[in-house]
């Protein structure tokens, strides 16, 4: 992300250091520092720096909605939050982050902080789990386990949607011969199943879109395709890039994937040593596909062991090759249970969906 230009208009020294402090660590600054509106009405009109980012609080007196409309002209975007002991809900103000992760995705996003934005629901409360699903390189199997897990579950009489966020190669909708489903809402499937494709039209308001369907779901798969190596990389302010840090600040778990292939394994270890330099909230699963099985496959997981065991992530999943039935389900357009209800594949990922939603 570009440099930033940052005032403050914050009486509580905690949250005010806290801000100060974080921005600073990711080496930007606060040009200035407003302890009442006039003090910030006069830096932003006699002021010569270029917009700024204004990161405001509700125990500001008379810093409300109209005096913010005010100010618009003169500012990038604005950011307001809750005194921390106000709780209500109140136009312009966000609740409090809760730690650096939070306000630096707020900061990076822009469509999770509009200027003078209401309060949002807040993903905590909600009874969704949130699953974001990645691979170290292309092929990994990503796409086809989220959709096939999606049905799955679905199965097991819980409700999932399904966001396809592969902005490079989009696939869910054609696999399920769906259309529209990257419109302004998810797409009905089944009684069970919603998809959603994420799109540089739709992305503004599609972490919005996400967060109201956790009341709705029991589950949220997002298939995210190639995750990025390191966190330069998330600071750039593309569609694409800003929809990722939002997904990894909400996701309960992320879900790694990586094949035996050299490339995969080189890109893994990649990974790996760039998480550990980074804060990422939810759980980190990693999975070992196209496992073969005997003695090769054998030596494939110790190796894949090896490499993620060390980060010592939440969880470590193991997904058997099973050649006839994907092509057979790529050729026909269908999905694993109707290709080979009986294959290797098949059966683990019901397993997983049924430990899932126990």
């Amino acid at each position: 992300m570009a440099e930033l230009n940052v005032i403050t208009a914050i009486k509580d020294p905690e949250f005010e250091a806290m801000v100060a402090g974080t921005l600073f660590s990711h080496g930007w600054s606060v040009l200035f520092r407003a302890l009442d509106v006039a003090s910030l009405q006069n830096f932003l009109t006699t002021s010569s720096e270029s917009r700024p980012l204004l990161i405001y609080s509700s125990d500001v007196s008379d810093l409300d909605s109209k005096i913010l409309e005010t100010f618009l002209p003169y500012l990038d975007r604005a950011i307001g939050f809750l005194a921390s002991n106000n709780n209500e809900v109140l136009d312009g103000y966000l609740a409090r982050p809760r730690d650096e992760i939070e306000l630096l995705a707020m900061i990076r996003s822009p469509h999770r902080a509009p200027m003078l934005r209401s309060t949002s629901t807040d993903h905590s409360s909600s009874r969704c789990r949130m699953i974001a699903l990645s691979g170290v390189n292309h092929g990994e199997g990503v796409t086809l386990t989220a959709l096939n897990l999606a049905i799955e579950i679905g199965l097991t009489g819980k409700k999932v949607l399904l966001i396809d966020a592969h902005h490079q190669m989009p696939a869910i909708a054609t696999l399920l011969g769906e259309r529209h489903a990257n419109k302004d809402a998810p797409k009905d499937v089944s009684a069970m199943l919603q998809i959603f494709e994420i799109t540089r039209h739709n992305a503004s308001h599609a972490v919005e879109l996400i967060f109201n369907a956790s009341h709705n779901v029991d589950f949220i798969l997002i298939d995210l395709g190639l995750i990025t190596y390191s966190e330069p990389a998330l600071l750039d302010r593309r569609w694409e890039s800003a929809f990722l840090t939002s997904v990894l600040e909400v996701a309960d778990d992320l879900w790694i994937f990586s094949s035996p292939r050299v490339v995969s394994s080189r890109a893994l270890r990649e990974i790996t040593k760039a998480f550990s330099q980074m804060t990422i909230r939810g759980r980190i699963t990693y999975l070992l596909t196209q496992r073969i099985p005997g003695k090769r496959g054998d030596e494939q997981e110790e190796k894949f062991l090896s490499v993620v065991s060390p980060a010592r992530p939440h969880a470590l999943r193991i997904l058997p090759l099973d050649l006839r039935s994907v092509s057979a389900a790529t050729q026909d357009r269908s999905i694993l249970m109707e290709s080979n209800s009986r294959g290797a594949l098949r059966r683990s990922l019901a397993a997983i969906a049924l430990e899932l939603t126990q």
